[in-house]
């Protein structure tokens, strides 16, 4: 993963690492000094099931969330939204709070999880912008941040009472907190 930035976030191959893993595979290094390194995933081959006929709950499939993501670097919003697709989720991304917004106010979200620092506003103004638009975001919106030197994010995040995940995280992590923000919150809309 290129972020465009002066220094990577850890993201990338920290989030490539947990999608192999999860599919039982390897992740390994090949570096050869000044010519590069190389990363080199090996995945199981998996024999199929027999096909069985499917019950009716499994004819019906369940629905997935509808969740905001908001980040100025194109390339996280690529993976996430990669990540929570495969999950079925369906998913959409804004690079500014401004996008953000204007999302916010044509559709409705179950979750929306936004980055503190966005290049037009803080994720804070987003997210007070949000509540005045779709009062219900209030207990449904994840922060991701890097940015925890800054006093004014660390304050917020120490009070807000919403769920703030400090960039790189597992994308397990991020499971976890939107099965817990969408269930007190009623679940997929």
């Amino acid at each position: 993963f290129v972020t465009g930035k002066s220094s990577g976030t850890g993201l990338g191959l920290a989030l490539a690492r947990r999608i192999v893993q999860e599919d039982a595979g390897q992740l390994s290094l090949d570096s050869t000094g000044a010519s590069g390194t190389r990363f080199v995933i090996e995945l199981p081959t998996r024999s199929a099931a027999p096909p069985r006929e499917p019950d009716a709950a499994a004819r019906a499939p369940r629905p997935g969330l509808n969740l905001l993501v908001v980040d100025d670097d194109p390339n996280l919003l690529e993976t996430f939204s990669l990540v929570l697709s495969l999950d079925g989720h369906r998913t959409h991304t804004a690079a500014s709070a401004q996008a953000a917004l204007e999302a916010i106010s044509s559709l409705d979200f179950d979750c929306v999880i936004s980055d503190l620092r966005l290049p037009d506003q803080s994720g804070v103004e987003l997210y007070r912008g949000a509540c005045e638009l779709q009062p219900e975001l209030a207990q449904r919106f994840v922060f991701a941040t890097g940015d925890i030197q800054n006093a004014d994010s660390r304050h917020f995040m120490d009070h807000c009472g919403l769920p703030c995940l400090i960039k790189p995280f597992e994308i397990e992590d991020l499971r976890q907190v939107l099965a817990r923000v969408t269930s007190r919150a009623g679940g997929p809309s």
